[in-house]
């Protein structure tokens, strides 16, 4: 009695495909149980596309939304295959099922005792529309909020509507994971995985793909196990492709993904303002700027960094993010680094849209702003703020590692241009610096002699103004006297002349002493600008051209900024008793020294496991090839169907080395086939043998059925050889020469292998 068919499915649709042969009532259990592993395979290839997202959200935030979700799309389809009549609204039921996990676990708070309200289908709608673009736009890992974070499970949910109906309804079991294989198109869009977390999802989509196909090809016989095989050389090329990729990078960059042209709209302020506001800010020293309780002295806030001049303003190209739950560690930073933490209370109105920060961020609690994850500046666009928490790091380096540090050449070449540079500029540049080559101590050389040749303008009449008419007047000009933003501004411009990495800051010192309660009071007095120097391993190192610390009721510069000030004045007056620090060869400077930058070993090694892989997989697709070449056979019309049936027992009794030669009958291979094959063999043989005399010599039409009995002969001979030793079939599996017909030639005046005879 032939299995039932649900009407909505087409008949040998995947999931429809019935055991022949089996008692009544066993056979549409294992139909049920068949479709349960079926649709659980669709659904676990959805999960696996939405847990794809963790780099962006992190796997705590998703893991329960897309559990819940595939759970409850997974009872509604248990539901129709119970209730038939609803086989017709099952899609409308798992996407009804399925909006409910995502409002019980990412709506909740937006429910009415757990009913869904007018703005939870604000949030949902917005899932679809808007909360993908939002995670694009912030730091990662991303806050999980409902806003942002809803798309994962409904692209899940998607996955899981559309993967299940095309398994109901499309023969080729493997079309329904193709929604899901979007989702991991998408997720991988977003943040691509690499090395082992690459591995583990390959491996995991796979062999979700491999199980979904053993499962809706329970009847096919030798067919299941050729597509097992199939799988298994996938597999093992997707392992060993992506550990060659884990452990070599084609390209010298990380890939391009679709953060990488996406940014947050932000109001756009004038980028100039807070420099141009340090002037107005100095004159009101007295105010209030904002006040701050930290876990140690903190030397200077920062406001806004600055690094492209066009000859009139100073600006920076800002790729604002919203701010996630952290940021990421500086890779330009190798040294170890201290946790720092701060309490910012009683902000200015006046200093918004910029909030105080630090550089290399890791952090902000109490608000949610824009952050520049270059600089570290934060924005906000939310008015009044009672106040926030701060965390960063701060690096720890000593004052001799620090005085024959090199600058970071690649910060260099991400800094934006200066535009034309006044002849003279050049010629002051080089007498700053002494000639140095652009290292540190070039740097802190350019700040002696700022100090050392300038003065700090102060009073009432103070030449403020940071244009090249400006600069050229503070630098070039008779009474060399100008303000920290004129100090700073010059540095920047004289260093890059030489080549060194530097930038402008706009910002605050810290006070030099906590008011009662030991909270510090930040006021307009401490306002100033200053330059950084990007060293390698550091980062940006904050230097003082001015040297006004104490002058402007600021304390002793602190951490990085203390180290740099102890290196710098430990300089000779006498720039000519310095020299450069030793260079490091480089690898292009000889042979030899090329061939040790060249990762031999590495190369040799991915030589040799890409030869060994390539044979490996080359082993493994014996088996494969040779079910392919059977089915083949098996599917050929009856009489060329017979004729495989020999085919297939000769080039297996080859493979468990039989000696088989082109000139051998069917009946030939008997006696040798008993020696190895035991008895079930031999009457294989036998059986074979009166199908393909039948077949060539009756002269009757081959009817299937003869096909079938020849290759009924090739399943006995197949039972015969499965009782021999574990080693032997092991060997006869992998057998190369089995895929090859035999080479030794005939012996003269022997007859046709297939002839009369047989």
């Amino acid at each position: 009695m032939s299995a039932p068919v649900r009407k909505d499915e087409r008949p040998g649709s995947a999931v429809s495909a019935g055991s022949p042969g089996l008692p009544t009532g066993v056979q549409p259990a294992q139909d049920a149980l068949r479709n349960r592993r079926a649709v659980c395979c669709v659904l676990g290839a959805a999960a696996v596309g939405g847990l794809l997202f963790a780099p962006v959200f992190s796997v705590q935030a998703l893991l329960l939304p897309v559990f819940v979700v595939l759970v409850l799309a997974f009872l509604a389809d248990e539901m129709c295959r119970h209730l038939p009549r609803l086989i017709p609204v099952r899609p409308l039921l798992v996407i009804a099922a399925g909006l409910l996990g995502v409002v019980w676990t990412v709506l909740a708070d937006t429910t009415v005792a757990g009913i869904p309200s007018g703005r939870t289908l604000q949030l949902l709608l917005a899932g679809l529309t808007d909360s993908w673009q939002l995670a694009l736009q912030s730091t990662w890992p991303a806050r999980a909020e409902p806003h942002v974070v809803t798309f994962v499970p409904l692209a899940v949910l998607l996955a899981a509507v559309l993967g299940v109906e095309l398994l109901h309804r499309v023969r080729p079991p493997l079309v329904a994971l193709l929604p899901s294989a979007v989702v991991v198109a998408v997720s991988q869009a977003f943040f691509p995985l690499t090395g082992g977390l690459a591995v583990v999802a390959g491996l995991s989509y796979a062999l979700l793909a491999a199980v979904l196909l053993m499962v809706t090809r329970p009847t096919a016989g030798p067919r299941r196990w050729v597509l097992a095989g199939l799988a298994v050389p996938v597999v093992v090329f997707a392992v060993v492709g992506a550990l060659l990729l884990a452990v070599t990078s084609p390209l010298a960059r990380p890939p391009t993904t679709l953060r990488d042209a996406v940014v947050a709209p932000v109001v756009q302020h004038s980028v100039a303002k807070p420099l141009d506001a340090l002037a107005a800010r100095v004159r009101e020293p007295e105010a209030i700027a904002f006040t701050y309780v930290a876990d140690a002295p903190v030397d200077r806030w920062t406001l806004a960094v600055l690094d492209r001049f066009d000859g009139v303003s100073w600006t920076a190209d800002w790729r604002f993010r919203r701010l996630g739950t952290a940021l990421q560690p500086d890779p330009a930073v190798t040294a170890p680094t201290t946790a720092r933490t701060a309490q910012v209370t009683q902000l200015d109105a006046l200093l918004a849209p910029w909030l105080p920060s630090q550089p290399r961020l890791s952090g902000v609690q109490g608000i949610s702003p824009f952050v520049d994850e270059a600089s570290g500046t934060l924005l906000t666009q939310s008015g009044p703020l009672a106040g926030y928490r701060i965390a960063w790091r701060e690096p720890a380096v000593d004052a001799a590692e620090l005085a024959d540090a090199a600058v970071d050449g690649d910060a260099l070449a991400e800094l934006g241009p200066l535009g034309p540079i006044p002849p003279e500029f050049d010629e002051l540049a080089h007498e700053a610096t002494g000639g140095l080559r652009a290292t540190f101590r070039a740097a802190l050389v350019l700040a002696n002699y700022l100090r050392d040749n300038y003065q700090l303008a102060t009073g009432e009449n103070v030449p403020a103004g940071h244009t090249l008419f400006h600069l050229r007047r503070f630098l070039t000009g008779p009474d060399k006297r100008g303000t920290t933003e004129q100090f700073a501004a010059a540095y920047v411009m004289l260093a890059r002349i030489r080549g060194i990495p530097a930038r402008l800051v706009v910002g605050f010192r810290g006070p030099g002493q906590p008011s009662d309660g030991g909270r510090y009071v930040v006021r307009n007095a401490q306002a100033t600008a200053w330059p950084e120097v990007a060293v390698e391993g550091l980062g940006w190192v904050p230097l003082d051209p001015v040297g006004s610390a104490a002058g402007a009721g600021g304390q002793r510069p602190t951490g990085l900024a203390g180290v740099a000030e102890q290196v710098r004045s430990e300089l000779p007056k006498d720039v000519s008793r310095l020299s450069d620090p030793p260079v490091a060869p480089e690898p292009g400077d000889s042979a030899s020294s090329a061939d040790d930058a060249w990762p031999w070993s590495l190369t040799l090694a991915v030589g040799l496991g890409t030869v060994l892989a390539s044979g490996l997989l080359a082993w493994l697709m014996v088996p494969v090839v040779r079910g392919i070449r059977a089915v083949r056979r098996r599917r050929a019309v009856p009489v060329r169907a017979v004729v495989g049936a020999w085919a297939e027992v000769r080039d297996r009794l080859r493979a468990h080395g039989v000696p088989v030669s082109p000139g051998m009958t069917v009946r030939d291979l008997a006696p040798a086939a008993a020696r190895i094959g035991g008895q079930a063999t031999v009457e294989g043989v036998r059986a074979l043998a009166q199908a393909v005399d039948f077949a060539l010599w009756s002269g009757s039409a081959v009817t299937q059925a003869t096909a079938d009995q020849a290759w009924a002969s090739v399943r006995l001979v197949r039972r015969g050889l499965a009782t021999r030793p574990l080693g032997a079939r092991l060997r006869a599996a992998l057998d190369l020469k089995s895929l090859f017909p035999p080479k030794e030639k005939a012996p003269r005046g022997a007859g046709n292998p297939l002839g009369r005879g047989n």
